[in-house]
């Protein structure tokens, strides 16, 4: 019983935290983000396709191998940091209005 007890304690801490978070904002209900993340990868995708597909396989013509492993590197590159740049801007707290934080 006693274990029950400490348990629904428990709970109800991490509870009270959470919603304490949530006034913080702190979380972010997945609702609000997806639309922004599904926009951020749908763009990151085109951009993909545009330089794999179209940029790189000209740029490879009359190119050895070490050159062609360089410009894949220089593209994995732009990639990360599309996706870190695009990943920042998601998550990155919005600023609030006076009188709703």
């Amino acid at each position: 019983m006693r274990r029950l007890r400490e348990r629904r304690l428990r709970i109800q801490v991490e509870d009270s935290e959470f919603e304490a978070a949530k006034k913080r904002g702190g979380y972010v209900a997945m609702a609000e983000i997806e639309p922004a993340i599904s926009g951020m990868m749908q763009g990151l995708t085109a951009d993909m396709r545009a330089k794999l597909e179209f940029e790189l396989p000209d740029k490879y013509a009359g190119c050895g191998a070490i050159q062609c492993k360089e410009m894949n590197a220089a593209a994995i590159d732009w990639i990360l940091r599309r996706l870190k740049d695009g990943a920042a801007a998601v998550t990155s707290p919005q600023p609030t209005r006076a009188g709703n934080a």
